[in-house]
């Protein structure tokens, strides 16, 4: 097992007397040792000795007599000048004279809880590749017991050790086997006979790549990913593909939806799994497919559709669930864009579902939604058959990207709607557009030539909305893609797939930093990638014998 050392550098202070020190302000859950909040009061006469230096300790003659804790008793009583009479030997050695010093004045003593102080001196690593142990070394000087404490994820129970003292400091390793793709959240607590001890929390993010699946002669594909799950399908005999989770905190693979015959095209958002179900088709020809939605915290399915037409290509984004839909097919033509909207709450099938919505009743195919919303606007994209001259694409394939933006009430049907709006005119392929925020990505061929597309984008500007001043426009991606597909965007994140190398790899556009990145570069392909923050998912034929039956699986990488 590999081990990746954190060296030592940043001193976090914990004074004694009660107090400790807080690092990198970590959250590592309910059961782990937090930061003491720092005893301030020093000494109990504190308050009463500034009292007596600012005139209002009420001494009638102008003396600055002692009150509280202080005042005089025996042969301690102060005159008016203030000269010691008597015995008047402070704490120690330090006899109290006319400077008017007290004991909360003095120094710390030799002895008890305000004779020491201990600091930690650690530093986290900056990052950690998933399969690394985690070797945390610190130093507390005057320490004679250190204590690491982590947790590998918020739902865990939290683990502890003794850090063992080595040359240079104190040292304990957090195991590989107890890093996911939360990261490592930690805490150090140091202890010395006659002090308060010290405490600080760190945090460590990972990345690296992971084998989400790895059962032979099992083809798993279409994965999705939104925080810490993932959902993808597992091909079975007879056409029975089930659902099944993979949850990158504890990582473990559960079935989440088994009926019969298949289900497939699932994705996650909002605490729901929404996919394409086909157990209501009387047989392999009926075309008859459905939408479901599975609600995670409770484990209970909800049909979303029942027309006995075809509806696939779902997606969802929060309360928004949308789909082709065939109910309207006339022979080939007029397929549309369907929404479920689950109202404020979010939840399905309250009182405050709008519920079914048609978005797209022009009597030409739309297909391909994507759909983006902050929790308040909402936006669908999708590509639109609508100018092609038989709308069959026979002779040339007119398709254009559509927007429609449900307004800043972000409710469908209102007067502050804008939509459908068309975002492309040109009369070549563009399709399978994705929305997030204010941009729109799509693949166009206005190059010539629909086998090998660019990547083109438009900029809808701060207000969201389509064609106001603040828009960026129409420009195409400066990257050397030469047939890029599956594109998915999340936030400033724009992922693809590219045969570029001579294979199928996965590539990341970041436009907050205008870099392109690799994600994946095995020889064999990696394709159908989904992004979600940090973590990225894919279905990749490594595996696979060459010129054998494909049996892909789901991968992962959390990104740097």
């Amino acid at each position: 097992m590999r081990r990746f050392v954190v060296s030592l550098a940043v001193a976090a202070l914990a004074a004694c007397g009660g107090g400790s020190s807080t690092g990198a302000g970590t959250d590592l859950g309910p059961d782990l040792p937090k930061a003491d909040a720092p005893d301030t009061a020093v000494d109990d006469d504190a308050a009463a000795d500034e009292a007596s230096r600012d005139g209002t300790a009420g001494d009638p003659t102008g003396d600055e007599a002692v009150t509280g804790d202080e005042a005089a008793t025996g042969d301690e009583a102060a005159t008016g000048d203030e000269t010691a009479i008597g015995d008047e030997t402070a704490i120690g050695d330090e006899t109290t004279g006319g400077d008017d010093t007290t004991a909360a004045d003095d120094a710390p003593t030799e002895s008890g809880p305000d004779a020491c102080a201990l600091a930690i001196d650690h530093a986290p690593a900056a990052g950690l590749e998933l399969g690394q142990d985690l070797v945390v070394v610190a130093k507390a000087p005057g320490a004679t017991s250190m204590t690491l404490s982590w947790r590998p994820h918020p739902d865990a129970a939290q683990q502890q050790a003794a850090m063992a003292e080595v040359p240079g400091g104190w040292e304990a390793t957090v195991p590989a086997g107890g890093i996911t793709f939360w990261g490592v959240r930690y805490a150090i607590e140091a202890t010395a006979t006659g002090c308060a001890s010290a405490k600080d929390d760190f945090e460590v993010p990972v990345h690296g790549e992971l084998r989400v699946t790895s059962k032979p002669d099992v083809y798993d594909y279409s994965p999705d990913v939104h925080g810490r799950y993932v959902v993808f399908s597992k091909e079975k005999p007879l056409d029975e593909d089930d659902l099944f989770l993979f949850d990158l905190w504890t990582f473990e693979e559960s079935a989440i939806v088994t009926a019969a015959k298949s289900q497939g095209d699932a994705h996650v958002d909002g605490g729901y799994v929404a996919w394409v179900d086909r157990r209501a088709a009387a047989d392999d020809e009926d075309p008859n497919s459905d939408v479901w939605l599975l609600d995670l915290a409770s484990g209970e399915e909800h049909r979303v559709t029942s027309d006995p037409a075809g509806q696939y290509g779902v997606t969802i984004a929060g309360r928004i669930v949308a789909w082709r839909d065939d109910r309207h097919m006339t022979g080939e033509i007029d397929g549309d864009v369907y929404l479920y909207d689950m109202g404020p709450d979010g939840r399905f099938g309250t009182g405050d579902d709008p519920g079914e919505i048609r978005l797209t009743p022009h009597p030409a195919d739309q297909t391909a939604p994507s759909v983006w919303t902050d929790g308040t606007r909402v936006l669908v994209a999708w590509y639109d058959m609508r100018d092609d001259a038989d709308g069959r694409c026979d002779a040339a394939c007119d398709w254009n990207v559509f927007l429609y933006d449900f307004g800043p009430d972000g409710m469908h049907g209102t007067a502050d709607d804008a939509g459908p709006t068309r975002v492309t005119s040109d009369a070549h392929e563009q399709q399978s557009p994705v929305v997030s925020g204010r941009r729109i990505a799509w693949t166009d061929a206005r190059g010539g030539n629909w086998l090998k597309p660019d990547i083109y984008w438009y900029d809808l500007g701060p207000d969201l909305l389509f064609g106001t001043a603040d828009d960026g426009g129409e420009a195409r991606l400066d990257v050397p893609a030469v047939e890029p597909q599956d594109l998915d965007f999340d936030g400033d994140r724009l992922l693809y797939t590219d045969f570029r190398n001579g294979n199928w790899d996965l590539w990341l556009y970041d436009f907050a930093s205008g870099l392109e990145t690799q994600v994946t570069s095995h020889a064999r392909g990696q394709f159908y990638g989904r992004v979600h923050g940090k973590t990225v998912v894919w279905q990749d034929a490594r595996a696979n014998e060459p010129d054998g039956e494909p049996f892909d699986d789901v991968w992962a990488r959390v990104l740097p």
